[in-house]
């Protein structure tokens, strides 16, 4: 069962465990949820990719309760939770709720399919929301569509960002970028950051793994995208054409080059 706030999920009962989502500002990025009750009642704190998707949920003292890593529309890669928490963690982009028996994500007015990236029907409002009715966004990264009507950008987010560069044995493995207001205490970096480098500590036993933050105080998301990709670039034309390896998903090269 669940309690909406207009068209956004507040609250939902399912086996007697009773979550309630916080969100930040007006918007349907997940701040945290208060699981439970009375003096049961906890609350545990997300933290989220830049645009929005749920990546760790965390109790109060920074200990991990669950994890998941997508591929780039959303679908599910690998999801892990400690066997104790026994709520499920279904958000999605923002807007979206998984349905665990279809894999599709309910998105307000319509589902969403991850695995291809598109609605599974067409656009309730027609061409209003662009000329492909099944289209999700140009890109799911810096857009959202959290009604299943009309995609929005993000870039313009205000804020606090940074870009951070991360290095294994000094070696240059990923550009990228992160919001500097959300921060992680065990290692005062920010969260986004800090995931990272713990994930790369696992999967590389033995080796030194290194994020330093290049630059903060960015305004937008878009500025700290566009200083990120300069970096890029340069790394790029000093190498005679190498992509560190944590970029080469979504870096191909300079567009002056990539549009030869």
């Amino acid at each position: 069962r669940f309690t909406w706030d207009g068209l956004r999920l507040l609250q939902e009962h399912k086996h007697s465990q009773t979550s309630l989502y916080v969100y930040e500002d007006e918007g349907y990025q997940p701040l945290a949820r208060v699981d439970g009750a009375g003096p049961l009642q906890k609350t545990r704190y997300y933290h989220n990719d830049l645009n929005g998707l749920p990546e760790q949920l965390t109790e109060a003292d920074g200990r991990m309760l669950w994890q998941a890593t997508y591929r780039v529309w959303g679908n599910t890669l690998e999801e892990v939770r400690e066997p104790y928490y026994i709520e499920e963690q279904n958000l999605r982009f923002q807007g979206q709720y998984l349905d665990r028996e279809t894999g599709l994500h309910f998105n307000t007015f319509r589902f969403y399919d991850p695995d291809v990236g598109r609605f599974t029907t067409p656009d309730p409002i027609g061409l209003a929301g662009g000329i492909n009715l099944y289209k999700y966004a140009p890109n799911p990264i810096s857009w959202i569509d959290p009604w299943g009507l009309l995609n929005l950008n993000t870039n313009g987010a205000q804020g606090n960002f940074g870009v951070y560069e991360i290095r294994i044995d000094g070696e240059l493995h990923k550009y990228g970028k992160a919001d500097m207001n959300r921060v992680t205490k065990s290692s005062g970096n920010p969260t986004r950051l800090h995931q990272q480098v713990e994930k790369l500590e696992r999967l590389n036993p033995g080796k030194t793994i290194k994020g330093t933050i290049l630059q903060s105080g960015i305004s937008t998301t878009e500025a700290a995208k566009t200083i990120e990709t300069a970096k890029l670039d340069a790394h790029y034309k000093k190498t005679g054409g190498l992509i560190p390896e944590g970029n080469k998903k979504s870096y191909k090269g300079p567009k002056s080059l990539c549009g030869k």
